[in-house]
C-alpha cells in the first residue's frame, strides 16, 4: 500500500491515504480524469487491469448521510453479515 500511495502522489494527487490492505485510496485532486490516470498507472506500474471506481466527496457525503442508523455501531444484532 505504501507503493500505491507513492504512485498516487506521483500523479499529482494530494492528501493521499490508503485504507488497510484493501486497495482503497482516499485522495484530493483537481483533475477531471482521475479514473483514467489511475487505470493507466495501475497497468504501467503494477501490471494490473482492474476496475477503478472514483467517488467524489459530495457523493460520498450523500451516501453517509443516508446510511442506516446501525451503520458503524458495534451492535451485532442489528446487522451481522456473517450470519447467512
Amino acid at each position: 500500500m505504501s507503493d500505491l500511495k507513492v504512485e498516487f502522489e506521483g500523479l499529482g494527487f494530494t492528501e493521499v491515504s490508503t485504507y488497510l490492505n484493501s486497495g482503497n485510496v482516499v485522495f484530493s485532486s483537481e483533475t477531471d480524469n482521475a479514473k483514467a490516470d489511475i487505470e493507466k498507472m495501475l497497468t504501467a506500474k503494477f501490471a494490473l487491469e482492474i476496475p477503478v471506481y472514483v467517488i467524489e466527496m459530495d457523493e460520498l457525503n450523500d451516501i453517509l448521510l443516508h446510511s442506516p442508523e446501525w451503520w458503524g455501531s458495534d451492535d451485532k444484532e442489528k446487522c451481522n453479515l456473517l450470519d447467512f
